[in-house]
């Protein structure tokens, strides 16, 4: 009897021990967008004297990857984009040139296609609900309405209100 108790309790921590180990794994290899190396990779396009894929330091901000990229073009706008925020692994980057700054005829953001910076330019958005936004559609694909962005984390109904003629889907 004593027996079948010792080996009940051993088998019950060895359960523990393996739930911990599974939970330890899971946060390990869950959706961070951070790399255990140290380094994340971004791509970075337009007017950059060598766009292209680059890996940086984590932590590495956006004049970081320009200057990896052989810094800007002399048409480059750089007063367009903030130079100061800090990049996340698997960003895609554009630096816009003055011609495409003047030839934005909207001037609404794109949800489905602005980047983290873009999204940084509207009222109340900062580095974090960008970068759940964009979480929020590359798991669930593009926004087929404005309001889908309630589902957001950060975005409530006043944020949105705030927001919602600066963006679009289209």
């Amino acid at each position: 009897m004593k027996g079948k108790k010792i080996l009940s309790d051993l088998m019950f921590y060895v359960f523990v021990v393996v739930i911990l180990l599974v939970v330890i794994l899971f946060k390990t290899n869950g959706t961070d967008q951070t790399s255990d190396t140290g380094v994340i990779g971004i791509h970075i396009k337009g007017a950059v004297n060598a766009p292209g894929y680059y890996e940086l330091e984590d932590g590495s901000r956006f004049k970081d990857a320009v200057m990896a990229a052989g810094g800007e073009t002399e048409d480059a706008d750089l007063d367009k984009i903030n130079l100061a925020l800090i990049l996340i692994n698997g960003e895609e980057l554009t630096v816009p040139s003055k011609q495409e700054s003047l030839s934005s005829s909207s001037g609404k953001i794109n949800i489905n296609t602005a980047d983290l910076y873009q999204l940084c330019k509207l009222d109340g958005i900062g580095n974090t609900i960008a970068k759940n936004i964009i979480s929020y559609r590359t798991e669930n694909g593009p926004f087929k309405s404005l309001t889908q962005l309630k589902k957001v984390d950060g975005i409530g109904a006043a944020k949105f209100d705030s927001i919602k003629d600066k963006i679009t889907i289209k």
